[in-house]
């Protein structure tokens, strides 16, 4: 079987020798039959010269290029004169080793592809940008456009005779590569890739110039529109734009919405008529469906309509609420922006669904795990709802967010935090709680999104807050994931179903939405998922190292939970100490790597406090219904107290449905401890010890830490201190929680008949949604006791602020703001500060300098005795202490004087 090698060069003087002397040594030690045709662009240097020097040495064919100028016709040219069954297409510029051809047809053959495309690898010597440049262009135009998941630009290929272009064939002078595999894969070529090293340039120059670009891209854009599909979804879709948008200016012009449910509803009402009328114009004349309307083809039409309603709304909420000033009416033109924004993408929504899915003739995507992914989708939209009201979710929302603890700090956090410049670690800020440096872990604020949106926080506008989409996000993924691991443990779809609700709903997930960067139990139970898999691949080692570096940079708590179970399994799949050793070396060295590089290790705050054990788990946490103080999440043992009060750290209740169904395998469970002792411990010893380790120290109370602290051993000193890192202890119970979850729902799943289980499970959920209501339906909602936009101090503060203004000093820091008498009313000075990029001496922060602002504050206070103001500091008084501070400046002659800014505040400027 003889292999052509097409080459189209200009001016490869420099290169070309080499080039064939390769070829020819790499096809003979590889015993093929091959030739080389050499098709020369009108080259002006002694490219022709040097090769004809091989004609009686090589089976070489020179030919003058004879059509028009490009890379796309030269090889068009080599083409037709080609005599291989398979034939290789190879640039001249040594990028591609020609050692690779031999390795491309011998992977054709073996996997009996029809073409084989190199996958480049860029080597070091190439910036950054040019590699991730790449990727971009090969994932967006090619993949996601194009529909072809390969290196679609990449100049080294083998293909059979059967596949060699027509000399029709019709690209743009650079666009041979994309037109043909496009036609290819239409015409049912299989397509394979293989990766090679790919070179920089050592000789010439290269031809690619902007323009180049220009015409790749416009090339790639109208191959794509040239489909006779897309252009006919397209005009039936601006047919049902222009009904989405009569409908929606209708609804605007008669109700005039002012509230974003109205807006939802509308916009909601316009968008189902149109995609109905979508659906039955695009069945008959886009896809040219002639078949009945089979209920799985509706239901997957009403799936992929639910979806791009979903992302229609966020679309069109997101534009409205970046365009529209807070606490303001949008105006009609912002709507229309909005709607036309929304509409275009979900049209590409739309045509991807049908296309893929809904009139599809192939597989493709497994529709019933799309509609159970829907489902977890809207049940955290419910819940998030019935606890946080789905307006939190707006970025735009912040009110909920500065009513005082937890979320106040969380938001504030990142408010100082976008507006301070760039620094190393990467998560630190100033301003907040002045002088004290901080770090956006040390105020909880998730610095996995708070990172990459600073990036871009120019344009997010203020406010900005994406608390609400985080939480959403963490009780979507707690119930998609639990259904992978349910999967995982080879439960029915239904059962698996069921397990996914029940861990969405897991009360000590909501119990948690106070605290939302804790709210991320899906990496624990996605590290969980990963334990279960058994293969030894790149692919599980890598998302072991995603998960780990998303888990580090989301709180220490859940990174070391995820840690601790990754490294079970780690230890688990080999019994070679060195990859034992290696893979718990890697997994630490980059949670260390990625906390240093936020800045939890190695910042100046005092990351050591005291009450180790205090907020420790209580024996009976798993059928302990309390989770704040007294206040109880069960409906039916609401009065069960707790030992002691900060306990609530470790609250793990599993709901009464689980502790009955769990009170009731007792016998299965007693029957199984023989094989328990034998087959599971020792199979899963790693898992046993390192979640036993995790929940000794979340059951170990202070007494016993402050024991172990003034025991004369060695070290236990040190060992407490470092142990006080993770003061709240009794959160370590969560990854076993969820383990005794998994083997209560897998005991009844292969107990019972699969109808049964499945009933049985029914009524566990049923049963644990009933008994924890008042936790559910507790209300997370803002009681604007604290904050609002309407507050005076909102309107009455910006304009005394000047520009030599630079800080914003509270006296006495110890009293914040108290015009509505609780402890956090620092939160609105806190904002306005932040909004006007100011610092204040005001905050709370997990980890801070204790003795810096101790100092602060103890040195502003015995200058304001002796009548000092410092240059560039706006000091604030509450009225409390007005007459006071007067009498201090009176008494020291000070120039200075006390101003009434509104009944609760004095300033002096």
């Amino acid at each position: 079987m003889k292999l052509s090698i097409i080459i189209p060069t200009y001016n490869e003087a420099e290169s070309i020798a080499q080039l064939i002397q390769r070829i020819g040594k790499a096809c003979t030690s590889n015993t093929l039959s091959y030739e080389i045709i050499l098709i020369d662009d009108h080259s002006y240097d002694d490219t022709v010269s040097i090769a004809e020097t091989f004609l009686t040495t090589h089976p070489l064919t020179i030919r003058l290029k004879q059509g028009t100028k490009g890379k796309s016709t030269s090889l068009l040219e080599g083409f037709q004169i080609a005599q291989g069954e398979v034939i290789a297409m190879i640039d001249a510029d040594l990028q591609y080793e020609p050692e690779d051809i031999p390795r491309l047809y011998h992977h054709l053959q073996k996997n009996t592809y029809d073409i084989v495309v190199a996958r480049r690898k860029y080597q070091a010597q190439f910036s950054w940008y040019r590699r991730v440049l790449g990727q971009i262009y090969a994932t967006l135009f090619g993949k996601y456009w194009l529909d072809l998941p390969h290196d679609i630009q990449a100049g080294l290929k083998v293909f059979r005779r059967a596949y060699l272009p027509k000399p029709t064939f019709v690209s743009t002078a650079w666009g041979f590569d994309y037109v043909f595999l496009y036609n290819a894969k239409k015409n049912g070529a299989r397509i394979g890739d293989y990766s090679i090293p790919f070179n920089t340039r050592e000789y010439g120059f290269s031809d690619v110039q902007l323009s180049t670009y220009i015409e790749l891209l416009s090339g790639i854009i109208w191959l794509r529109l040239k489909d006779y599909k897309a252009v006919i979804f397209g005009l039936i879709g601006i047919l049902n734009t222009s009904i989405d948008f009569t409908i929606t200016l209708l609804l605007i012009t008669l109700f005039q919405p002012t509230t974003v449910p109205i807006l939802l509803g509308i916009n909601t009402v316009a968008f189902v008529v149109a995609n109905i009328n979508s659906y039955l114009l695009n069945k008959r004349h886009t896809f040219q469906d002639t078949s009945s309307h089979r209920v799985t083809k509706i239901l997957s039409f009403f799936s992929i309509s639910l979806i791009s309603l979903m992302l229609n709304n966020l679309v069109f909420l997101g534009i409205i609420q970046l365009l529209t000033p807070t606490q303001t009416t949008p105006s009609t033109l912002i709507v229309i922006l909005a709607k036309l924004g929304a509409t275009i993408f979900s049209l590409l929504v739309n045509y991807w669904g049908y296309k893929r899915i809904v009139f599809s003739s192939q597989k493709g995507i497994n529709l019933t795990y799309l509609n159970y992914i829907l489902i977890f989708i809207l049940s955290a939209g419910i819940l998030f709802h019935t606890t946080l009201d789905i307006s939190s979710i707006l970025p735009r929302n912040i009110t909920w967010l500065l009513q005082g603890g937890d979320w106040s700090q969380h938001f504030l956090g990142w408010h100082f935090y976008r507006n301070t410049p760039w620094n190393f670690p990467l998560g630190n800020f100033s301003g907040l709680l002045y002088p004290s440096q901080t770090n956006i872990g040390y105020t909880d604020s998730i610095p996995l999104l708070g990172l990459p949106l600073k990036l871009i926080s120019s344009i997010l506008g203020t406010p900005f807050q994406y608390i609400g989409a985080w939480i959403y996000l963490c009780i979507t993924l707690q119930g998609i994931i639990g259904f992978w691991v349910a999967k995982k443990l080879k439960l029915s779809n239904g059962q698996a179903l069921i397990t996914g609700l029940l861990l969405q709903t897991s009360p000590m997930l909501i119990a948690r939405l106070g605290h939302p960067a804790l709210c991320a139990h899906w990496m624990i139970l996605w590290s969980l998922g990963l334990y279960l898999d058994k293969e030894h691949s790149k692919k599980i080692f890598w998302l072991s190292i995603l998960i780990i570096v998303l888990s580090g940079l989301t709180h220490p708590y859940i990174a070391i939970m995820s840690w601790s179970i990754l490294l079970a399994r780690f230890l688990r799949i080999s019994t070679k100490l060195q990859y034992q050793i290696f893979s718990g070396l890697i997994l630490t060295g980059t949670l260390l790597t990625v906390w240093y590089m936020v800045g939890y290790l190695g910042n100046q705050a005092n990351i050591i406090e005291g009450g180790l054990g205090r907020y420790s788990a209580h024996f009976s946490t798993w059928i302990h219904p309390i989770y704040n103080f007294d206040q109880s999440s069960s409906l039916i043992m609401p009065n069960w107290t707790k030992t002691y009060s900060e306990q609530y750290e470790g609250y793990a209740y599993l709901g009464l449905g689980s502790i009955i169904a769990s009170i009731l395998l007792i016998p299965i469970y007693i029957r199984h401890i023989p094989s328990l002792l034998k087959k599971y411990i020792p199979a899963h010893w790693p898992l046993f010890l390192l979640l036993g380790a995790l929940t000794l120290f979340a059951f170990i109370e202070e007494s016993l830490f402050l024991r172990i602290q003034n025991s004369p051993l060695p070290g236990s000193s040190q060992l407490i201190n470092l142990a006080s890192i993770f003061r709240a202890n009794g959160r370590f119970i969560w990854p076993t929680s969820y383990v005794i979850t998994f083997i209560i729902v897998t005991s009844i799943s292969r107990r019972f008949s699969r109808t049964i289980a499945l009933i049985l499970l029914f009524l566990i959920i049923s049963i644990n949604l009933i008994d924890t209501s008042p936790l559910l339906f507790q209300s997370y909602r803002p009681s604007e006791q604290v904050f609002s936009f309407q507050d005076p101090l909102m309107q009455d503060l910006p304009p005394i602020l000047q520009d030599r203004h630079k800080h914003i000093i509270f006296y006495p820091a110890q009293h914040p703001y108290r015009s509505y008498f609780r402890g956090d009313d620092y939160a609105p000075l806190a904002y306005l500060a932040g909004t006007h990029q100011r610092t204040i001496n005001l905050g709370y922060i997990a980890r801070y300098d204790k003795d810096q602002i101790e100092t602060y504050n103890a040195i502003i206070q015995k200058e304001l005795k002796n009548g000092i103001t410092r240059d560039h500091h706006l000091y604030l008084i509450p009225d409390a202490e007005q007459q006071k501070v007067s009498h201090w400046l009176q008494q020291s002659d000070s120039p200075k004087e006390l101003i009434q800014l509104n009944r609760q505040l004095w300033y002096i400027p």
